[in-house]
């Protein structure tokens, strides 16, 4: 695909053509140097723009001539209308690997509350952008002369693997080092986890499993790719600033959303703090469509939460026959701790050593089953969680949702619901739901 650059013919942008001529031609893809008459010329066609176009056309030209080697095809685009419209609809019809633009300070001078053409095209476009600001590294490595240090931003989320896609695909021509970055913040991980820790660090134990995630989430990576966990109380780009500075990091890479409408949202997002502050080159990848979760492949790795009933016990003998030989179970009883004891020996005897499973057994200290239940799901990371519904009346419906409701309503992953054996009889208050 086809490396495309803007260019007003200034210096930063001829800076910014000459860093896409050397990636173009250590990627071996074409490139094209595009030039848009904008301001009063915006609105006329180019036959009907007179001088100004005939001059542009001849700076390109020779600009794209001058780009131009052996081993690398200039092409050569000038086009008129509002730019941050043209440069994202011309990446677009291009299908650009990627759109180049210089980043000449206009973006970091400006106060936020102020949209700038830079941005605006970021937001605009659905192809990767990159905003060059420290052109000595990428020169270096096309050069092959040094590595490029890549720092990914990534929260796990479908929305950002475009990022890490992109960054992993640059990556694959070699010379390159990847970081994967995750920010979090403490309080809210503590909770989810319900692993007790400070507000302002990480404990050690949340720290472990929040690695687990990020390499059982994300999947295989390159060789040698690191994870960094990094902390933060405050704004998410700000962390990110942190962690460039600390990674000695060459190039960016975050996931920017198209916002049309929602302006609001644009405003407090993260890339677009990026493109004011960042200090080295930046890459917006767009998101695109958001796949919805998907169930896994096979499940391994369940966990199962009873109150020790017959009634609640069903869902373990449901979710030994969905786990292959040497699966993995976690049964889970939320208790206080006079009763832990006692609660483990009975769930130790609901599983028995010839069904070939890996039985782990949880007693969380805790009032609040489902918050319990939820937590461990995060916390040791299974596929899917599954309990049994209970038979509740119209009165105790009407009294407060179910545990299993509560659950469902709050999991992040699959919940398994195992319905009553048989169905209630006659309830008070109405016709009975299964909750």
């Amino acid at each position: 695909m086809t490396l495309l650059v803007g260019t007003d013919f200034h210096p930063p942008s001829r800076h910014a053509a000459l860093v896409c001529a050397a990636l173009a031609e250590r990627l071996g893809r074409p490139m094209v140097l595009l030039h848009v008459l904008g301001g009063p010329f915006a609105d006329r066609s180019l036959a009907h723009s007179g001088r100004r176009a005939r001059r542009g056309l001849d700076l390109l030209e020779t600009e794209a001539a001058a780009l131009a080697g052996p081993g690398l095809e200039v092409g050569a685009e000038l086009r008129s209308g509002p730019p941050s419209r043209v440069l994202a609809r011309t990446a677009e019809e291009l299908q650009a690997s990627c759109l180049v633009l210089a980043a000449d300070g206009q973006a970091a001078a400006e106060p936020l509350w102020r949209t700038s053409t830079l941005e605006r095209t970021v937001r605009r476009s659905t192809r990767p952008v990159l905003i060059l600001r420290q052109k000595a590294p990428l020169l270096s490595w096309a050069a092959g002369r040094s590595r490029l240090r890549i720092l990914v931003a990534t929260d796990l989320t479908p929305a950002s693997v475009g990022a890490l896609s992109w960054a992993v695909g640059w990556q694959a021509r070699g010379g390159c080092s990847l970081t994967l970055v995750r920010v979090v913040h403490p309080p809210d991980e503590h909770r989810r986890l319900g692993i007790p820790g400070p507000s302002e660090a990480l404990s050690p134990e949340a720290g472990v499993v929040l690695l687990r995630e990020m390499r059982e989430k994300i999947g295989p990576l390159p060789e040698r790719t690191a994870l960094r966990i990094v902390t933060s109380t405050g704004r998410v780009a700000d962390a990110l600033l942190d962690a460039v500075a600390r990674e000695k990091a060459d190039m960016l890479v975050v996931a920017s959303r198209r916002i049309a409408t929602l302006r609001g949202n644009w405003e407090g997002s993260v890339s677009r703090r990026l493109v004011h502050l960042a200090p080295t080159n930046l890459v917006c990848v767009p998101v695109g469509k958001v796949p919805g979760p998907s169930a896994p492949a096979r499940l391994s790795r369940l966990l199962v939460a009873t109150d020790l009933s017959p009634e609640g016990n069903r869902a373990v003998d449901y979710a030994r026959t969905l786990l292959p030989n040497g699966g993995i179970l976690h049964l889970l009883h939320a208790t206080d701790a006079a009763s832990a004891p006692e609660a483990c020996r009975r769930l130790a005897e609901l599983v028995p050593p010839e069904a070939g499973l890996q039985v782990h057994l949880e007693t969380p200290l805790s009032s609040d089953p489902a918050e319990a239940i939820c937590q461990a799901g995060e916390r040791l990371g299974v596929d899917a969680m599954c309990l049994a519904m209970r038979q509740r009346g119209g009165l105790a419906r009407a009294l407060g949702e179910s545990i299993s409701t509560r659950v469902v309503n709050e999991a992040t992953m699959p919940v398994l619901l195992v319905p009553p054996a048989s169905p209630p009889g006659p309830a008070w208050l109405g016709l009975h739901r299964q909750g």
